[in-house]
């Protein structure tokens, strides 16, 4: 049941007070409806005296503007809020998610000798030295809830419900790293209930404490999905290796764990069969994860002159997603073509599974649909070239420029597609929406120049306006704003007299001075407007070159020249650097063979061209940088 906001007993719909203290609420907020998707619905709860939990819901669009307006308030005691969002109201439960939409972990470090003596401050700034070190993205924010902390990492990009198996073992990764602090075991389920800042902790009657932020981050408002997964990976290696390096007799406690990491890929570490590495799960989502049916939303007819059909129709399209809108423009393509798609099949059966595994069609779906779409085919490609393409695992979202040069779709084509299109299409349609039938800069330039010519043939601005069918007032505003009576009019006038020299003394001197003042008006107009858009930086300006890897480790290899050549025995010292700084961080910057050869790893790369002067453009902003910076210049 979707509960009105006016009706809530937990929401309070009532200003934001600035001047008030409400310990992050506004912020948290702010930052929690930022990404959340409109069409499902948010959870709150609040427990009451009896010790049962009262649950309100209602959808992100509604929370989002609510707090957009600044009418969005929850105190009282013991409020809690679910960090992922459902698809429909009937339950709070892990298959009811529609969206996941943070990371998070509950910390009772009152609960552990180390930490219990500690402010939560102290904590925090513990928390966030632990994730420096171990290269965990930073949190979003750190709440205090009086007994412990809530770290959350909120999503730039809500996942879907069906990465939610790859989203609970980054949780268990994160709940092992802060296991030491105190990281509670119970609170890591995708439906958990978290506590709002702003609100009273009154878990023990006797201590209330309040629920506040302590931390917030100021660079980052929200993390990647994919960098959280990456980290997971890394870190999943690395326990490996230190379980590895404690179980085995043979090999030394203090060896660093890329180079044990060289001596069990070479096979001189016997593992044991029960301690056999097993990879970290695979970034991809669950092809049989069944999602729970889409509440229908009643949509309210904003439109007097529109029916219920037409308000319904109108309602569908604009809930499409690109897509879904793809796989009808793809379908389309076909269509057109009739069939005649040789030397483009595999291609566009590329294409076309991407867009229908994005859409959510599972796998049995998506060998029915390509299994369709090739008997069309005039030329059909064989089973065993269908069953390739449904076996790839890697999926990405095409650019249209991508899938306009792969499939080679003419501008004629496009005129007949919702979304597949290019530039010179878009530009086309928005010209066509226009009331005018132009782009807004050739209508400013055009009332440019009738302004202008008008002036230049001694009209005064009651007069333009009568002429040009506006208000007096729009003329001044050109006047003033493109300088048309000063530096227009010289412009104007020295163009004329120009013209007036040499032209024939037999010919109209009326319509001379017409056709001369269109001309120079048009011309200064067009200027004008141009330099205008380039005084506010209203040009398309090239991206940057992007440099291939070939071109980096080019690069890499002439730093490294030059600094061989400035500094006596740079190998060694880079060689005791790199052990140093992997004692320190545990991160693997030299591989050392056998015979003597240096080899460098990836990380290595990319720590030098940091450090390169003037490549990124940008103070340093990694630790891990910094200090490898230090380190090499103390060198």
């Amino acid at each position: 049941m979707v509960t009105t906001l006016s009706k809530s007993q937990i929401i309070s719909l009532k200003p934001v007070r600035q001047d008030k203290d409400d310990k992050g609420q506004l912020k948290f907020l702010q930052r929690f409806f930022m990404s959340l998707p409109r069409d499902e619905f948010v959870f709150i709860g609040k427990k009451m005296d009896n010790g049962r939990m009262r649950q309100e819901s209602f959808s992100g669009e509604t929370g989002r503007k609510s707090v957009a307006n600044g009418n969005f308030v929850l105190t009282g005691d013991d409020i809690y809020i679910a960090p992922n969002t459902m698809v429909s109201t009937k339950c709070r439960q892990k298959d009811n998610i529609g969206h996941l939409t943070a990371f998070f972990t509950d910390i009772d470090y009152s609960k552990t000798k180390e930490y219990k003596t500690k402010s939560p401050s102290q904590v925090a700034d513990e928390v966030l030295n632990h994730c420096k070190k171990f290269h965990l993205p930073l949190p979003t924010m750190i709440i205090s809830t009086g007994h412990g902390l809530h770290v959350w990492w909120m999503l730039n990009r809500p996942m879907q419900a069906r990465f939610i198996h790859v989203w609970d073992a980054i949780q268990t990764c994160i709940y092992n790293e802060f296991k030491s602090f105190g990281a509670d075991a119970c609170a890591k389920d995708a439906a958990r209930f978290l506590r709002v800042p702003g609100t009273m902790n009154v878990k023990d009657k006797n201590a209330p404490a309040e629920v506040a932020v302590i931390y917030m981050n100021a660079y980052r408002k929200a993390v990647d999905f994919d960098s959280m997964y990456r980290w997971a990976k890394k870190q999943h290696k690395a326990n490996w290796l230190r379980r590895i390096r404690h179980i085995c007799s043979n090999v030394s406690k203090d060896i660093p764990l890329y180079q044990l990491e060289s001596l069990i890929a070479e096979d001189k570490i016997h593992i044991p069969a029960k301690e056999k590495f097993v990879p970290f799960i695979l970034n991809e989502p669950t092809q049989n994860h069944a999602e729970p049916p889409l509440e229908k939303i009643i949509q309210k007819r904003v439109r007097r002159s529109e029916s219920a059909e037409e308000c319904s129709r109108r309602h569908q399209v604009k809930a499409l997603s690109v897509n879904p809108m793809r796989v009808k423009d793809l379908e389309t393509l076909v269509a057109i073509r009739q069939g005649e798609m040789t030397g483009k099949r595999e291609l566009f059966l590329h294409h076309y599974r991407n867009t229908l595994a994005r859409c959510g069609f599972n796998i049995r779906e998506q060998a029915q649909k390509l299994t369709e779409t090739n008997a069309i085919f005039t030329e059909p490609l064989p089973e065993n070239e269908i069953k390739n393409i449904l076996n790839q695992r890697k999926l990405y979202m095409a650019r249209n420029e991508t899938i306009i040069q792969d499939l080679d779709i003419t501008a004629t084509e496009q005129m007949m597609l919702l979304t597949i299109i290019g530039k010179d299409e878009k530009e086309r349609r928005r010209v066509q929406k226009n009331k005018c039938g132009t782009s807004n800069d050739e209508r400013v330039k055009g009332i440019c120049a009738k302004i202008l010519k008008q002036i230049a043939l001694g009209k005064s601005t009651s007069e333009i306006a009568d002429i040009i069918g506006c208000t007096t007032r729009t003329v001044r505003n050109y006047i003033h704003k493109y300088d048309l009576l000063g530096k227009g009019a010289v412009f104007c006038a020295a163009q004329m007299a120009e013209e007036g020299k040499s032209t024939p003394e037999h010919r109209d001197q009326n319509e001379i001075e017409d056709k001369a003042a269109e001309k120079a008006a048009s011309t200064y107009a067009n200027n004008s407007v141009n330099e205008m858009k380039r005084q506010v930086g209203d040009t398309a300006h090239p991206k940057p070159k992007r440099l291939t890897k070939r071109e980096k480790n080019k690069l890499v290899s002439q730093i490294l020249t030059l600094l061989q050549t400035q500094i006596p025995n740079f190998r060694e010292k880079l060689k005791a650097v790199a052990d140093t700084f992997y004692k320190e961080y545990e991160a693997a910057l030299l591989i050392v063979d056998e015979q003597g050869k240096i080899s460098y790893t990836k990380l290595f790369y990319e720590l030098i061209l940091r450090i390169a002067p003037g490549f990124f453009g940008r103070d340093l902003t990694s630790a891990l940088a910094q200090n490898f910076a230090q380190a090499l210049y103390a060198v």
